[in-house]
């Protein structure tokens, strides 16, 4: 049996069996000719606009919106909509020095901890004890008769903040008077001997004898000064306490980075130093983020649980329905009614040859070009495009060149959104 030359008003050069066409509309491209036997798709949808809705509370955005596999989606405007504040986000707040705070350090740099949740409310960081260890200095004022010197103080690791006296108590023997030496508490410590190094837990010195010897009621006013630095602990809303051994440096200006409970913060220390007591308040607060639903055009929700990430200019990428697309959080947070329109549009069915893994139905096989077309102007123009009947394989090519892929021709066999164009692998008989 010969195979058939189908004229059916055209100028048909594929042979088919049982032939149907349709008139379709071709989307040229420049001067694009479509050559004999290029299969071809529909162009179904391509993206359109972002709009926000002129009444959100939310400065986030939408951004990218790009066809996806899963597609292509439903042509018309989609509605992206908050219906839930973030539950899951956290944004830091204020920080509060308790107005009767001693000591002018400060507490900084606050932040939520990367990938944390920390509890929603005041967080109390408290000084509870101003003296763990910082670092502690000397000066000595002399009262009386003698003019012999002191050493320069060194403080040791006992040292008390206040007063030490030296009290000449036994000057019986010249350059070797013997001085008691009292805490600030009152409390007596080893005697010093004049020209004997003195050293303890509390402080290190070498009086020298001078010209005029000590008599007994000579007195040294040792001062002793502690930088505090100070020892605190954090307690979170609920007043469990989650770390309480956070120490500051005794130096000045000395800061600690703590890192605690999911928030993280500098303290320094000031001029003056901190006292028992002493608290901030860090206010940690609902990041409204939101919780986000998908509708296509037609009001259906296609997703209702997309999360969106608790702090200012976290992203998220969403992919849903054949569509993408980026939500970033902005600095004022978003409220429930939130929403933005994502424009799809329709194509209208215009057909452009196949692509191959093509996401706005160019790759989705639904016709075969029965004979060569080429544009002559700017103007998409009707043509007959076989959608049913049977053409040897060998007869197929695609656009770009080359084998056409085996996924192409099962695409022809398969595609039910039209009629199928059969594909015969048998020799032609005319061949």
């Amino acid at each position: 049996m010969v195979n058939p030359v189908i004229t059916n008003n055209d100028n048909l050069q594929l042979e088919v069996f049982n032939p149907k066409y349709k008139d379709v509309v071709l989307k040229f491209a420049s001067a694009l000719t479509f050559a004999l036997g290029v299969i071809m798709a529909k162009l179904l949808v391509s993206i359109g606009a972002i709009t926000a809705d002129g009444g959100n509370t939310g400065n986030g955005t939408v951004t990218s919106l790009a066809l996806a596999p899963g597609g292509p989606p439903l042509p018309g405007s989609w509605n992206l909509e908050a219906t839930s504040a973030g539950a899951l986000g956290r944004k830091v707040g204020s920080i509060t020095a308790d107005g009767g705070n001693t000591g002018d350090g400060t507490v900084t740099v606050y932040s939520i901890t990367v990938g944390d949740i920390p509890e929603v409310g005041d967080w109390i960081l408290t000084c509870t004890d101003p003296d763990p260890g910082g670092a502690a200095t000397g000066a000595n004022v002399f009262t009386g008769t003698g003019n012999g010197t002191s050493s320069a103080i060194v403080m040791g690791s006992e040292a008390i903040e206040g007063d030490y006296i030296i009290l000449c108590i036994d000057a019986t023997v010249s350059g070797s008077e013997i001085f008691s030496v009292s805490d600030p508490n009152g409390n007596l410590l080893d005697p010093l001997t004049v020209g004997v190094a003195y050293s303890n837990n509390h402080l290190g010195l070498t009086l020298t004898d001078g010209s005029t010897d000590f008599i007994v009621g000579d007195f040294w006013t040792m001062s002793c000064t502690i930088a505090h630095g100070g020892l605190f602990k954090l307690a979170d809303p609920n007043g469990s306490i989650v770390k309480s051994d956070i120490q500051l440096p005794g130096t000045p200006a000395g800061t600690i980075v703590v890192i605690a409970g999911g928030i993280t913060f500098t303290i320094t220390d000031g001029s003056t130093d901190f006292a028992a007591d002493d608290f901030f308040t860090l206010v940690v607060a609902v990041a409204h983020g939101g919780t986000f639903k998908l509708e296509d055009p037609n009001s259906v929700i296609v997703k209702n649980d997309i999360v969106m990430p608790g702090t200012a200019g976290a992203a998220l990428t969403v992919i849903v329905a054949g569509m993408t697309f980026i939500l970033t959080d902005g600095s004022t947070d978003f409220v429930t009614g939130d929403k933005f329109a994502l424009a799809i549009t329709d194509e209208e069915g215009d057909y452009v040859p196949w692509v191959e893994d093509a996401l706005d139905g160019s790759g989705q096989a639904s016709g075969v070009m029965p004979r060569e077309e080429s544009s002559t102007g700017a103007e998409d123009q009707f043509r007959r495009m076989l959608i049913g009947g049977e053409v040897h394989f060998l007869k197929l090519s695609v656009q770009a060149g080359g084998a056409v892929p085996s996924k192409a021709i099962e695409q022809l066999r398969d595609f039910t959104i039209l009629d199928v164009v059969g594909v015969r692998t048998d020799i032609l008989d005319n061949q």
